[in-house]
């Protein structure tokens, strides 16, 4: 199961490899109209969308409908976890059940989750935890590590950029300078959006680099599986079979989200992905998260202002 990240002591985000960690400033190009949408966001009927005051609203979108970019996005994992689990098994370093088992997966959606219920228990008085697997939504806000990205804002026509600090992807090891006073940020941000939306619902949120190379693809998932593998393979209950497939479905839906082709690395992009149950909880709807769109396609993430430290292009 997946469990929070406690913000005293860890670092919100949960990574799913070393390769893909990021812990510096971030850059995110949009234009007037996505500015204005940051600032002063609508939903897609026009309405005022209400976030706290020393907040913006950073706007998210479902992965299934991220079809501007890469249209071949979702086939990258499948693609890459096929290869790998076959050489693994020319090499004799999986057995062929298993290899079957992962070459017969296709991208799920689905995975572990661990997410607070609103509901009150009747005689503790708090909120009680659902565990479970079940259908997820990958919820995704693209940015840049290159300060100076053309490409993106020449491609998307995109020429104004917010530069988020460092806080922003690092807490853990940064201050933050709020409401007229310093604070050492691994402390204080429980109190900061988005990390108190993270404490309150134990919604699932990774950043991380953009995979593009075919080689560093194969890499990673050669850890995965060996690691799936290794700890599974002398295990033969149904449980532990029905276990080891959550792991692979698992694997298969995160690193859908951060790999895409090579012909795109010139983005250089960080992504910052939320992990939604379909089944959304009122404790959810309750954290200033508004979902908006047909079927949800957006999703609107309050964000504290002074993660913003500067803002480039036709912005105020």
């Amino acid at each position: 199961m997946i469990d929070f990240l406690e913000p005293e002591h860890n670092n919100p985000y949960n990574f799913v490899a070393d390769e893909l960690r990021y812990e510096g400033k971030l850059y995110h190009y949009t234009d007037e109209k996505g500015y204005d949408g940051i600032f002063t966001p609508h939903n897609t009927c026009g309405e005022k969308i209400e976030i706290p005051k020393d907040c913006v609203a950073l706007r998210l979108t479902k992965i299934s409908s991220m079809t501007k970019n890469d249209n071949n996005e979702r086939r990258h994992i499948c693609d890459t976890v096929k290869e790998v689990a076959n050489k693994l098994l020319e090499n004799k370093l999986i057995s062929e059940e298993f290899a079957n088992r992962v070459n017969s997966f296709e991208v799920t959606d689905k995975r572990n989750y661990t997410i607070k219920l609103a509901k009150k228990d009747s005689e503790l008085g708090n909120e009680t935890l659902k565990l479970g697997l079940g259908k997820v939504d990958y919820y995704v806000a693209c940015f840049s590590t290159n300060m100076n990205n053309e490409h993106i804002m020449r491609s998307f026509d995109a020429p104004i950029r917010l530069s988020f600090d460092t806080a922003f992807s690092n807490p853990c090891q940064s201050n933050v300078h709020h409401n007229g006073f310093d604070f050492v940020l691994s402390s204080y941000y429980p109190r900061i959006e988005p990390y108190s939306i993270l404490k309150k619902c134990d919604l699932m949120l990774m950043l991380g680099n953009v995979v593009y190379d075919k080689v560093a693809k194969c890499s990673i998932i050669q850890k995965e599986l060996q690691l799936i593998y290794n700890k599974y393979q002398d295990q033969n209950t149904s449980e532990s079979i029905k276990d080891m497939r959550y792991s692979i479905e698992s694997m298969f839906s995160v690193y859908d989200a951060f790999f895409k082709g090579e012909e795109y690395s010139n983005e250089e992009e960080v992504r910052l992905v939320f992990c939604i149950p379909q089944d959304k909880t009122d404790t959810c709807l309750q954290q200033n998260i508004i979902f908006d769109g047909e079927s949800d396609k957006y999703m609107y993430l309050p964000v504290n202002k002074d993660f913003i430290i500067g803002c480039d292009g036709n912005g105020n």
